[in-house]
């Protein structure tokens, strides 16, 4: 549908038409004496020629200029193709990287978040001695994730940010790792009754300090790897 400024120009287009064809049409002619006979075609011609010639001009540059503009239509049309067909590959394994891993960080992002609040309250060290099997899992789901090999496809788009977040996000999922499996060997002599909650309270306090020191870094760098992948997701997935 036309705009209501294309509707007023062509309406002005045709009032301007009809203000001069009528008055040429049905106009009376000036006479002048010494003039007389002749073809009343030729006769208008040669008396209107310069509005002839005028209009003429007119038309000539409206066509050159449609046509100029179609030219220019076509030409971006080919260049937004040729765009298209040379980032298929990139948009490709973006999405491998983005999807679903993107989801998976996400909500690996919530554990590690409730487990830092939680160990790091007042009584973290006994809420991990009875939580400890949830959290032996987690790590271990944690660790999974930042090394899936699906992080990799996209590598090569990662820019130096991402690079570093997902490198420090691996390196403190295994010093995690590495805590947890110190946690149960110190709790294994345990029996994990509540009247043993002092004894385990001690002996676990300076390993919950720095796991929950880990747990910041991990937050904090997988966060940040995280924003990378939205960031990809919006760049090159996600159109207009």
């Amino acid at each position: 549908m036309k705009s209501k400024r294309e509707k007023i120009a062509w309406a002005a287009v045709v009032v301007a038409t009809f203000g001069i064809c009528l008055p040429i049409m049905f106009g009376e002619p000036r006479k002048i004496d010494d003039q007389h006979g002749g073809d009343g075609w030729r006769n208008a011609i040669y008396d209107f020629q310069t509005l002839i010639t005028g209009v003429a001009a007119v038309v000539a540059a409206y066509f050159a200029i449609n046509q100029s503009r179609m030219v220019e239509a076509n030409s971006e049309r080919r260049h937004q193709q040729l765009m298209e067909l040379s980032l298929r590959s990139a948009r490709l394994m973006i999405n491998r990287t983005v999807f679903p891993m993107v989801e998976y960080i996400e909500e690996a992002l919530e554990n590690v978040e409730g487990w830092h609040k939680r160990i790091a309250a007042d009584g973290g060290a006994w809420f991990l001695a009875k939580n400890f099997i949830h959290l032996k899992k987690m790590s271990g789901s944690w660790q999974e994730i930042v090394y899936d090999e699906q992080l990799g496809i996209a590598e090569a788009y990662f820019d130096g940010a991402m690079v570093h977040a997902l490198r420090r996000s691996r390196e403190t999922t295994k010093s995690i790792t590495g805590r947890v499996i110190t946690i149960e060997y110190r709790l294994t002599p345990l029996t994990g009754y509540d009247g043993e909650q002092e004894v385990i309270t001690g002996v676990l306090q300076e390993f919950v300090d720095g796991l929950d020191q880990d747990l910041r870094t991990l937050l904090e760098f997988l966060t940040e790897f995280r924003d990378g992948l939205r960031k990809l997701e919006r760049d090159y997935l996600k159109t207009v």
